[in-house]
């Protein structure tokens, strides 16, 4: 068995490994599959408290893939104005693209009313 900084391209491991990529994959599939329905008012009408808790996972699942989108300009950004070198720049860009999408979800969310129009009195509500 290799090292992890031992030869074989990623094509290799990969398909060495391949269970490695079902918990990329699965979420990924439920997703895709998800969006649709909520915004499906046909769906929405006749499973509204399934949709209201789908979606609560939901926005922030869009969050998170804004964020893996976000990570790609923060790397852009650190090479433009080398601040570290490309392979040391993919942690920081990680916490920031990440962190900042989901903090704003989350902050969009508690000032929000829940569906009775009062302040919310916890994060998942």
């Amino acid at each position: 068995m290799r090292g992890r900084g031992e030869g074989g391209s990623f094509g290799e491991r990969y398909v060495a490994n391949p269970w490695l990529a079902y918990p990329h994959i699965v979420p990924g599939v439920l997703y895709l599959i998800g969006a649709p329905l909520q915004l499906s008012r046909r769906f929405r009408s006749r499973h509204f408290a399934f949709h209201r808790r789908f979606g609560r996972v939901l926005i922030r699942a869009f969050a998170v893939g804004l964020g893996v989108g976000t990570i790609r300009i923060w790397v852009g950004l650190f090479a433009l104005l080398d601040l570290a070198p490309l392979q040391e720049s993919f942690a920081p860009a990680f916490w920031l693209g990440l962190s900042m999408h989901v903090l704003a979800a989350e902050a969009w969310l508690w000032c929000r009313p829940n569906a009775n129009g009062r302040p919310r009195t916890s994060v998942l509500s």
